[in-house]
């Protein structure tokens, strides 16, 4: 199989040399979407049902470890079925993982092997501009490089203003404004995705995602609702993820709306989002300042000078407690999870002795 034929779907070399040692054995394929644990695998030339091996039922550490939407996938195709049987996941070269909503303390796949993160924020009741910096940050921790876009533009009536205000935010992120209702800065995206290359649109409900990937496609394929009038609140048109392939090249992945946006790991691996604030912090009078009070504090002293927004501040001290609180649930979980296998190991040792006694 000349596995070149993959790279319209963004295969590459840093997949290629995972696969050497597999080659013999398995078929590569990406996985388009995913729906109650099975899978739709693109290969080089069908589209196949994937069905996970049994080890990953049993011998895996969390959901994490399943093959997620994105993903690269190494195969056994069933003969004479749409059908095959997924072995392994190659190691993903980005992910996009947020906490699970809810109670459990799991980390949630939203993308596998994005290159490019959209973050799309609505230009009506929806803009905010400190979950768009919590957006920036999930992406960068990801891997994947960050593009912020601006959608109504055609609603905003103070725009100038607004973008001004998200262009400070998002730093040296890259940041348009665009109408996917009628057309406007749909060009100016496209030129960010060519042959092979994977974005992923992130955003809540009702900021347009979908709208726009029908843009960029030319065709309806995703359903679109009109948002709320009173809070510019969309319902989930976009249940599950799902890769689309562009007739010009390159993948498109659209993801639910997340009203729930914890960060896994708080943001700390891999991003340098809050790069400034933690420069200045460099600066304080004392090593483990919070920059809520201490004397000798240099952020403070940055606010009071007008160099750092106050909002900017506020937002990075949330995503700090939050950090802090999300260590603490994983310690919590490694300490469980240690202590059950402990108490499993001592019942085989207590059952092998008795046997051996006996």
């Amino acid at each position: 199989m000349n596995t070149t034929q993959l790279s319209f779907l963004g295969w590459n070399d840093y997949f290629e040399e995972l696969y050497l040692p597999h080659k013999n054995d398995f078929t590569p394929g990406r996985v388009i979407t995913e729906h109650r644990g099975s899978f739709v695998v693109r290969t080089h030339r069908s589209e196949l049902q994937g069905i996970p091996a049994g080890k990953f039922y049993s011998g895996i550490a969390g959901h994490i470890d399943f093959p997620s939407t994105g993903d690269w996938v190494l195969l056994q195709e069933l003969e004479g079925e749409d059908r095959a049987v997924i072995h392994h996941v190659l190691p993903r070269k980005t992910a996009l993982i947020r906490k699970s909503a809810g109670k459990k303390t799991e980390a949630q796949i939203i993308g596998a092997n994005l290159d490019i993160i959209f973050i799309v924020q609505g230009l009506d009741g929806n803009f905010n501009l400190n979950r768009m910096e919590r957006y920036i940050t999930l992406a960068e921790t990801s891997g994947a490089r960050p593009v912020v876009l601006l959608n109504k533009s055609d609603l905003c009536e103070n725009l100038e203003e607004t973008t001004a205000r998200a262009a400070e935010a998002a730093g040296n992120v890259p940041l348009h404004t665009v109408s996917a209702r009628y057309g406007g800065g749909v060009d100016i995206v496209l030129s960010y995705i060519s042959e092979g290359v994977t974005a992923g649109f992130v955003g809540s409900s009702g900021v347009g995602k979908s709208t726009l990937i029908n843009a960029l496609l030319g065709s309806d394929v995703q359903q679109v609702i009109p948002v709320r009038d009173g809070d510019s609140r969309g319902r989930h048109t976009t249940t599950s993820r799902h890769l689309f392939l562009m007739p010009s090249g390159g993948l498109l992945m659209d993801t639910p709306g997340m009203r729930e946006l914890s960060l896994w790991d708080g943001g700390e691996s891999g991003s340098s989002f809050f790069d400034d604030i933690e420069s200045l912090g460099e600066e304080c009078r004392f090593r483990n300042c919070t920059h809520s009070g201490e004397p000798g504090c240099r952020v403070l002293a940055a606010v009071e000078e007008g160099v750092l927004d106050p909002r900017r501040l506020e937002n990075y001290r949330k995503l700090q407690k939050e950090q802090r609180y999300m260590e603490s649930l994983i310690d919590e979980r490694e300490y469980l999870n240690r202590k059950r296998e402990e108490k499993k190991l001592h019942r085989e040792i207590r059952r092998f002795t008795k046997n051996h006694r006996d």
